[in-house]
């Protein structure tokens, strides 16, 4: 009851939340569409206002085009500047004269542009001197203005108010390169007034020659600007290099560039910009809305639209909640209540609905029910499946440890009986190894001689390489195995067969039995053993792989120590021959001696001791072949000094017998454990490696460079030589079996390679090879340098 009352009450809460939310989004969205629609409204207005801006401009330039065109067509212009110039160049110089010419020429240029409000015109002779200007424009203050000689000074003079005029901006001389003909654009501030001055000066001719300049300057004021503004109802600035006339104020530079492009929203303002080119010069004008009426009006259309919002949702809420409360509401709690009943693992449910209820609810009622009914279904079917993955998981998780094979074996065989409950569990093997068993069982005792396959009679259901799982459930209802050996057990009730291949190869059969009859669903779920037929084909692959691996490596040891045996006896040979020769030199001076009968009891004496000491070092060198060559696979620490040295004693005479020296650095004694007779063959087979290249190139030194180091958790012993390196298109290739590039006689290619593997694999080391020069007498010897990186024991 109380669940119903609170889905009730959350409806109406939701209903009314909803109602409210849809009225406020609508009054949102009319916000939006006020803003928008003044936002265009101000796009339009001022894109209007910049083409009026535009059209203003271009007629400001046409008509200093025409005006110019005007003043240098007039012909007392061009005589009485043509007069000026040639009368400067006298020397008869009269200065009332001249004025009275510059006078009259000023007044004429008083009634060309009487009637061009805001126009400056600056007369110049040739030489770019000034001759006279006409100002009218009411920001400087003054209507007129003429410029005249003084006491032989050029000044500028007002004569209407009797006053010298500051008008440089005007009358600055030219510049004849950058001046004439093109607009001269330039920011000012004169009197605290900024402005920008407009001009353009052209050349005046008389007969194709140059007798004076005519200069037309025009002001962008503040009464200008104002003027604009009036004419396109908005606010109006000009932004030119660092002048602007303040009207609106940006923060930035970014500012303006962002309004060019498009509308910017900017404080109380929409504004928007475009640049208007003058020749080289680009002017920004700036136009600007104001928002303030605009928000004014937005908050009276808000303020009605809201109290329409609350008044209609007072009226609609009761009557939406009254007509759906009968057709969702109850139906909606009768819902809640069976998905409660299945959130607490009740599923069998019944849900009561009116009549004439809605379709949809109607088939949301019977989803539920179903829905129901899987999970029921579902739930089992995880539990069973969470079981079996989990088994398949531990077992292969057996086989992960450092165990023997079988134990791991043992303890999976193990594991799926108790976790299956099964009377015995049997992994009958078909392969031929010496490691691995025919048969590992676990579980009840079996009474019958023989083995499963035959027992079970699987020959009569099972092909050769089926990878089917036989499930019998019921052995006594099944007529094979009633005629099998299995059925002598009777309390074998049921069993699992599971083939166990490994690609095409049948490898193994697992036997699960159990004491009781299985249920369909059981058979059903069988599959889900499948992964324990991977699990297990792959690890007794594996073992037949590391017992064949194991075996060739044996085979690889004993081909390498018999290919270097030969070897071995000519360095007994040669370490016999010194010791052999003494022996035999003592005996026969003690036998001349004694037919001479000079032999005194000290010959003998002395005689006896050299054969005696010869004798034991015959005796020590036998000592130490035999050791190399004894099978010992005990391991055991020695030092790299121990390991060197025993390697150099097995190789001393054959190296002395073709001239070779050793050259030992022994700075890291490390302590190694291992088996020392290998580290002592693979230390071997690179020196005489290094002996053959030297042999083989004759270099003038012959020299084999021995050395040790440590680098971090590795001591190193770098074996090089002079004997010319290794190409480049085989350096990779020497640590392959059976790779030489000796002849056949010579090599069998595989002791670089046992030198490998007993450093990777026995000695969990690594080893490296590359060329390298050696100097030595001042004169350079390549050859190579083989790297061997063993880890050593730290020190307790």
């Amino acid at each position: 009851m109380i669940a119903k009352w609170n889905i009730k009450v959350k409806a109406l809460v939701f209903l009314g939340s909803s109602i409210f939310f849809a009225l406020f989004i609508t009054g949102v969205l009319q916000y939006f569409h006020l803003y928008n629609y003044h936002k265009t409204y101000a796009i339009e207005k001022i894109d209007f206002s910049q083409k009026i801006l535009n059209d203003e401009m271009n007629n400001i330039f046409e008509q200093n085009s025409s005006i110019l065109h005007d003043l240098v067509s007039d012909a007392k212009i061009t005589s009485s500047l043509s007069l000026v110039t040639s009368y400067q160049d006298t020397t008869n110089y009269q200065a009332v004269l001249f004025d009275e010419v510059k006078t009259t020429l000023l007044s004429h240029l008083i009634n060309k542009i009487s009637l061009f409000d805001e126009v400056c015109v600056t007369l110049f002779d040739a030489k770019g001197e000034l001759v006279s200007y006409v100002v009218n424009n009411s920001v400087l203050t003054s209507e007129y203005g003429i410029g005249t000689y003084k006491d032989g000074d050029m000044v500028h003079f007002n004569p209407y108010q009797n006053q010298i005029m500051d008008l440089g901006f005007i009358t600055d001389s030219l510049n004849f390169d950058k001046d004439i003909d093109t607009y001269k654009v330039v920011p000012l501030i004169k009197n605290n007034i900024p402005f920008i001055s407009i001009s353009k000066s052209i050349e005046v001719k008389s007969f194709d020659k140059i007798v004076g300049y005519i200069k037309l300057t025009r002001h962008l004021d503040e009464e200008m600007i104002k003027k604009f503004s009036d004419k396109t109802g908005t606010t109006i600035d000009i932004y030119f290099n660092d002048l602007n006339f303040k009207y609106i104020t940006l923060d930035n530079g970014e500012t303006i560039k962002q309004s060019i492009k498009s509308l910017v929203d900017y404080d109380d303002n929409f504004i928007k910009s475009f640049v208007y080119s003058i020749d080289e010069y680009n002017i920004v004008f700036v136009n600007a809305i104001s928002k303030e009426a605009f928000l004014e009006q937005i908050k009276s259309s808000i303020f009605s639209l809201f109290l329409t919002i609350i008044v209609a949702f007072l009226l609609v809420l009761p009557f939406v909640y009254f007509l759906i409360e009968k057709q969702f509401l109850q139906p909606m709690s009768n819902l809640l209540e069976a998905i409660l009943q299945i959130q607490n693992k009740n599923y069998d449910i019944n849900i009561q609905l009116p009549q004439n209820n809605d379709v949809t609810i109607q088939q949301l009622a019977t989803s539920i029910t179903s829905m129901a009914t899987s999970i029921k279904n579902n739930e089992n079917e995880i539990k069973i499946r969470k079981f079996y993955d989990k088994l398949v998981a531990n077992v292969s998780t057996i086989f992960l440890n450092d165990k023997s094979f079988d134990l791991q074996i043992k303890s999976a065989i193990k594991l799926l009986t108790r976790s299956l409950q099964a009377r015995r569990v049997v992994l009958q093997t078909f392969v031929q190894s010496q490691s691995v068993k025919p048969k590992y069982s676990y579980g009840h005792k079996c009474n019958i001689d023989g083995l499963c396959d035959k027992c079970l009679c699987i020959s009569e259901f099972l092909l050769k390489n089926s990878k089917d799982i036989i499930f019998v459930k019921d052995v006594n209802d099944n007529d094979i195995i009633q005629e099998c050996n299995i059925a002598m057990e009777n309390d074998v009730q049921a069993f699992i067969v599971l083939p166990i291949n490994f690609k095409e190869t049948r490898m193994a059969i697992l036997v699960i039995e159990f004491y009781e009859v299985k249920l369909s669903s059981d058979v059903e779920h069988s599959y889900l053993l499948k992964p324990l037929e991977s699990i297990f084909a792959n690890v007794l692959n594996y073992e037949l792989n590391e017992e064949e691996n194991t075996a060739r490596e044996q085979m690889l040891f004993q081909q390498s120590k018999m290919a270097s045996m030969g070897e071995m006896i000519g360095n007994i040979a040669h370490q016999w021959r010194q010791p052999l020769s003494a022996i035999t030199t003592a005996s026969s001076a003690l036998q001349l001696k004694d037919e001479y009968g000079i032999l005194t009891k000290e010959d003998i004496i002395d005689f006896n001791n050299s054969i005696i000491n010869n004798a034991n070092y015959l005796s020590k060198t036998i000592d130490d072949f035999r050791n190399f060559f004894k099978s010992s696979k005990t391991v055991e620490i020695f030092t790299t000094k121990n390991l060197i040295e025993n390697s150099l004693k097995i190789v001393d005479s054959s190296l002395k017998n073709h001239y070779i020296k050793v050259e030992l650095n022994i700075t890291d004694d490390k302590k190694i454990k291992g088996l020392l007779n290998e580290a002592t063959q693979g230390l071997i087979n690179i020196i005489n490696n290094a002996k053959d290249a030297i042999i083989a190139t004759s270099p003038e030194i012959r020299k084999i460079f021995i050395s040790t180091y440590t680098q971090e958790k590795y001591v190193v012993i770098s074996i090089k030589d002079v004997g010319g390196g290794i190409s480049d298109d085989i350096v990779d290739k020497i640590f392959e079996p059976y790779f030489t590039t000796k002849h056949k006689s010579q090599g069998t290619g595989i002791g670089l390679y046992m030198t490998s593997e007993i450093v990777v694999k026995h000695l969990k080391g690594k080893i490296e090879v590359h060329n390298t020069t050696t100097l030595i007498d001042e004169k350079e010897y390549n050859g190579a340098e083989f790297l061997i990186y063993l880890p050593y024991e730290e020190a307790k």
